[in-house]
């Protein structure tokens, strides 16, 4: 993927969490609950999208634009 892609949808989080090496986001959205975790130290990422009918599992990585 080539360029930087906006997204004008509202996001919102129910819960989040942060301590010294992670950050935690939580919410539901579109009938999926999602949970966001991102490690503060090296922008490793950790995403999960779960349903009655499955779920989502993603991995990526947080860099400055």
């Amino acid at each position: 993927v080539t360029g930087v892609q906006t997204c004008a949808l509202p996001i919102s989080i129910m819960h989040s969490d942060k301590s010294d090496q992670q950050l935690m986001l939580q919410g539901v959205e579109m009938g999926l609950a999602w949970t966001i975790v991102i490690d503060t130290t090296d922008g490793a990422m950790m995403v999960s999208m779960v349903d009655s009918g499955g779920a989502y599992v993603l991995s990526g990585s947080c860099t400055p634009l």
